[in-house]
């Protein structure tokens, strides 16, 4: 099952949005943690987002078409991005304003790699979302490169640390490398834009 998407547009600052305003839902998570790769896999193309091996590629708030309905928004990752100073700055700023000025911005798609504990700038983010009242899924990639017993203990630790998506079930296991959780997820993202 795969997912229209459409590169539409990539905003460096909030007039280079689309004109046209659908429903969003954003795409975010630390650099390397495998945005672009997640786009790829639920469209069913190799190329439909740009996979690169340095962190901090993404420096612009990219928005992809789906199913002609709505937004699905990738924006720059936060964490180790190998950037100077002044450009990380920019980037907060620019995705702070996107959050506040979008007004379109249904739910987050929120990536956490699933081999490692949430790092403090995780938490923040989920912090951040619910200061704005935006609610959250956490997409825990890279499931292909654990064993059955690491999965485990990676949920306990999801359950521990984020009290809301443990609470709604709002979680769930991705790889782009051997399709786990895709067709759960495209599923999820449908349901999500029509909320």
């Amino acid at each position: 099952m795969n997912l229209k998407l459409e590169f539409i547009a990539s905003a460096y600052n909030m007039s280079q949005i689309p004109k046209i305003r659908l429903p969003e839902i954003v795409i975010c998570g630390r650099s390397n943690v495998g945005k672009s790769s997640l786009l790829n896999t639920i469209s069913g193309r190799k190329n439909v987002a740009k996979v690169s091996s340095t962190p901090g590629k993404t420096e612009s708030v990219n928005y992809f078409l789906c199913e002609n309905k709505f937004y699905l928004v990738d924006l720059p990752g936060y964490g180790f991005a190998n950037r100077d100073k002044k450009t990380l700055e920019s980037w907060g700023k620019l995705i702070q304003t996107y959050f506040k000025e979008s007004g379109y911005i249904k739910t987050a798609l929120h990536l956490l790699d699933g081999r490692h504990p949430a790092q403090q700038s995780d938490i923040d983010l989920e912090v951040f979302f619910s200061h704005l009242g935006l609610s959250s899924f956490l997409v825990l990639t890279k499931s292909d490169k654990l064993k059955q017993s690491e999965k485990a203990a990676s949920l306990k630790l999801i359950k521990a640390t984020y009290a809301a998506a443990a609470e709604n079930e709002a979680f769930q296991f991705f790889s782009s490398q051997d399709g786990e959780g895709k067709d759960q997820l495209v599923k999820r993202i449908l349901r999500l834009a029509e909320k």
